[in-house]
């Protein structure tokens, strides 16, 4: 039977030594301009860019079962309340509103509001 012992340093002091370092600066710092390459040297796109914006008026989803599931969260969201929908809404802008929230995350209560 062979037994294997570990040489390397512990979890907790691997995370106590990852902790002690300073947190990398955000958004990160560029760097001297003695560092940045010349526009000369800079590499250039191998594939040639070939897509082009369009307008989201020439998007049409054909029939089959992406189109049946959007039609069916459509039919879905037009029953709900709006009124209770936005109840949480109102209270974080600082609106009064007399509908019951729904609940789940829609509860003012729930983390995901602050």
């Amino acid at each position: 039977m062979t037994r294997i012992v570990s040489t390397g340093p512990i979890r907790s002091s691997l995370l106590r030594r990852a902790l002690a370092r300073p947190a990398p600066s955000w958004p990160p710092v560029c760097p001297p301009k003695s560092c940045r390459r010349s526009p000369a040297t800079r590499s250039h796109p191998v594939v040639p860019v070939v897509a082009r914006p369009f307008d989201i008026a020439d998007i049409a989803l054909a029939p089959g079962p992406f189109r049946d599931a959007m039609e069916r969260d459509r039919v879905y969201l037009l029953r709900l309340d709006p009124a209770r929908f936005l109840h949480t809404f109102r209270l974080n802008a600082g609106l009064s509103s007399a509908a019951r929230p729904y609940g789940g995350w829609e509860l003012p209560t729930r983390f995901l509001h602050e």
